[in-house]
């Protein structure tokens, strides 16, 4: 009885492991992989905000550096930059370079009334629905649009 139970019970108890790892797996893989393209980019971030500083690159429109990386200018003031927005349609995230921090003030939206958390001058950054952001370092990012 013990050997039938044990062979027949270790499946669903590993199916239910392995599910209740893989999201926890998802997430800190995907916080990672942000760290590590930050890491990665930093210097042509950097370049990229110091040219955006001068005011000579379009606000609101896709932009493509020489090293191949997608950004959006917001000309403030504060300047702000979206790196590789990555989405569907106007659900997007990337990595946001905020010098104020303000965009740490996006967190959702009340459930009944619809209505975000952030101020209106915090949410329309980027042209989008700013839903919420979470810390890189310094002054990076990472942010959900909508």
């Amino acid at each position: 009885m013990r050997d039938r139970l044990i062979k027949f019970g270790t499946t669903p108890v590993l199916l239910a492991i392995s599910i209740m790892l893989a999201w926890p797996a998802l997430y800190g893989g995907s916080v990672l992989g942000t760290h590590v393209r930050l890491l990665i980019n930093l210097a042509s971030y950097r370049q990229i905000i110091a040219e955006a500083r001068t005011g000579t690159l379009e606000p609101g429109i896709y932009h493509t550096s020489e090293n191949g990386i997608h950004y959006i200018v917001d000309n403030g003031p504060p300047v702000r930059v979206a790196f590789n927005p990555d989405g569907l349609l106007d659900n997007w995230s990337g990595i946001i370079f905020d010098p104020t921090g303000i965009v740490m003030s996006a967190k959702g939206f009340h459930p009944v009334t619809g209505a975000f958390y952030a101020p209106e001058r915090v949410t329309k950054l980027f042209g989008g629905d700013l839903v919420s952001c979470h810390s890189l370092w310094g002054d990076f990012y990472h942010c959900s649009f909508t």
